[in-house]
Parts: C-alpha cells; sequence; structure tokens
C-alpha cells in the first residue's frame, strides 16, 4: 500500500476500492479522537547534497518507518483472511479472498511521488502507468460481482450488516443473530480485523497528515520553486506551456484509455527536462529533509502508529503460526 500525497492519491483510492474486503480495511482512516494533532512547524538547513536521481523507485523517506509495506499488508490481510473464514464456519458459510489483483501503477511510494522519470515507459505510454488497467478494472469488477452474489445472510455473517439492512446499525454493530449465534460487531470480517489490529488504521492520520506536510513544504522550498521553474522554461522552450510537472501528466487530452502521440512527446519532453534541472534530485533532498524534522518533532506521537503497525504484524505472525493471542 503506496503512501501518496492528497493530489495524488487517485490511483490509491481505486486500489482500496477494487481490493479484497480485508485489503480495503487496511486503507481505512483512524478516527478523529484518536489521531494526535501533528507537529508540522518545522525548518531545514537551507544547503543540502541533491545528487541526479535517475530512477527513483527504490528511495525510503522518514515515514516509511511508520506504515506498513505492501508485503506487510499482504501478511496482515492473510491472517485476517484465515481468521474471517474461521468465524464464518461459525456459522456454515466459507470466506475465500480472491488473489491479488494485476499489478497496476506506481512500484513504490516514490515510483511517480515528483513526476515520471522512465524515458522507455514513456516512449510506450506517455503519462498512463504501467500495468492494464482494463485488467486491473475488470477484475475489481469480478470482485464485486462475486460479492454481490452472496445471499443476504452470508453477507450479513461477514459484514455485520450494511446501513438500512436488517441486523445493521451504527458503528456496524449488529444485533442480528444467524445458526443460533449473535454476529460479533461488524461480522465475521470485523471480527479477524479487530483480532489483528485491535481496531487500530494501520495508517495513522498522523502518518498521512505528516506525509501530505513533508510534500508541501517541499514543493514550496525555494530550491524546489527554483528547479520547477527551470524546468517549465525547459518545457516553454520545447513548444510546451506547463507551470507546475504535475500539470502536465494531468492536462485532460491525455486521460483517455489509451496514450497519443502528443501526450508521448510531452512526456519525453518531460522526462528531459526534469533530467536537465535535477528536478526530481532536488525535490526530493528537500521532501527528505522536511520528513526527517517532522519524524523528530512528532516521536512521541508516531512512536504510538509504529507500535500498532508492530503489534499488528506480530498478531498476523502468530495467526498464520496457529497462535494468536487472545
Amino acid at each position: 500500500m503506496h503512501l501518496f500525497p492528497r493530489h495524488a492519491r487517485r490511483l490509491l483510492s481505486a486500489v482500496c476500492l477494487l481490493g479484497s474486503m480485508t485489503a480495503a480495511a487496511a486503507c481505512q482512516s483512524a478516527s478523529p479522537d484518536a489521531v494526535a494533532a501533528p507537529h508540522t512547524d518545522v525548518s531545514v538547513p537551507a544547503e543540502r547534497p541533491a545528487p541526479p536521481i535517475p530512477d527513483p523507485v527504490p528511495l525510503s523517506l522518514g515515514l516509511d518507518a511508520y506504515r506498513p509495506t505492501d508485503a506487510e499488508i499482504g501478511q496482515i490481510s492473510k491472517a485476517i483472511n484465515l481468521l474471517t473464514d474461521q468465524c464464518m464456519q461459525r456459522y456454515g458459510y466459507r470466506y475465500t479472498a480472491g488473489p491479488p489483483l494485476t499489478a497496476f501503477g506506481p512500484a513504490s511510494r516514490t515510483d511517480l511521488r515528483y513526476g515520471i522519470h522512465d524515458a522507455k515507459l514513456a516512449a510506450e505510454r506517455g503519462y498512463h502507468p504501467a500495468g492494464d488497467a482494463a485488467v486491473f478494472k475488470d477484475e475489481g469488477e469480478a470482485r464485486r460481482q462475486a460479492s454481490a452474489s452472496m445471499n443476504e445472510t452470508e453477507r450479513l455473517v461477514l459484514t455485520g450488516g450494511y446501513a438500512g439492512r436488517p441486523g445493521a446499525s451504527a458503528g456496524g454493530s449488529s444485533s442480528a443473530s444467524v445458526a443460533g449465534r449473535e454476529l460479533p460487531k461488524g461480522g465475521c470480517l470485523g471480527e479477524g480485523t479487530q483480532r489483528v489490529t485491535a481496531g487500530r488504521p494501520l495508517v495513522s492520520d498522523l502518518v498521512q497528515d505528516l506525509n501530505d506536510a513533508a510534500y508541501a513544504k517541499a514543493e514550496a522550498d525555494p530550491k524546489t520553486v527554483a528547479a520547477i521553474g527551470a524546468w517549465s522554461t525547459c518545457m516553454a522552450q520545447k513548444g510546451f506551456a506547463y507551470a507546475k510537472p504535475m500539470d502536465a501528466p494531468n492536462d485532460p487530452r491525455f486521460s483517455g484509455p489509451s496514450s497519443t502521440p502528443v501526450e508521448i512527446s510531452t512526456a519525453l519532453a518531460d522526462i528531459d527536462c526534469r533530467t536537465q534541472t535535477n528536478l526530481i534530485g532536488i525535490w526530493y533532498a528537500a521532501e527528505t529533509a522536511y520528513q526527517n524534522a517532522l519524524v523528530e518533532k512528532n516521536a512521541t506521537a508516531l512512536a504510538a502508529a509504529k507500535q500498532a503497525k508492530d503489534a499488528a504484524l506480530k498478531q498476523a505472525a502468530a495467526v498464520m503460526g496457529g497462535t494468536p493471542a487472545p
């Protein structure tokens, strides 16, 4: 599960919506009263190394330690799936999670965080991300149809009921019973998730807020602003008028299902100008500085977020090992 700035989260939202129910649970936010207010008033050194970065995919950032990796999300999801199935069996049903969705979109948290960088991919797809969007969408639709094919009682057991449906009540709790057994809050999926995560989100709102703050501060940093200006000038010299790097991929002309020659030529010019201005290297250096400063400023609150993540991973390992904690 990648964590992107709010302006770049359309793809992540699609992943959450089209993924399995347990993956969607990992995309949930914390409740407002459970989130500490972030401290975002920080300053960073004006001078910092900014070497060129030809491939940002393997980069890391300071907040990475406080949120699970995709592999860790997979481990937690497997444990929740197992517990959900065990619960479903108590009511005479089975639960089998669908296979992982076809890879689509950014390869890491930093892959497209500062814009495109892969000239070979751009020459083939322009600004369209790697992977087959149609297959990804079809697989998500197949999952929705499989969920819709459940009978009313089976769905009630799995989820505890939906608003407006029998057995549903505020907060996802249910007073209904099936096969002589009262349903757990949130159904079997709620029970499985609660046992692994203790009801805490895997990515807290605090971590997301600090992520957004660091990105915004890095984008507004004088060195980044200067690099963006140089990039815009370079693009204009090539015949492409864009004030900011993210304006190009968001050009409405490039929103179709496949890339066009104009999109491809724009994307290739974009990458060439990024290289000439070292835009990615400068932007990443700025965000690294701001993330590290924000991590230090919010150390106590972030420790709780890391504890929640580590506890969920420990519980997931215990579940899969056959010895879950009570």
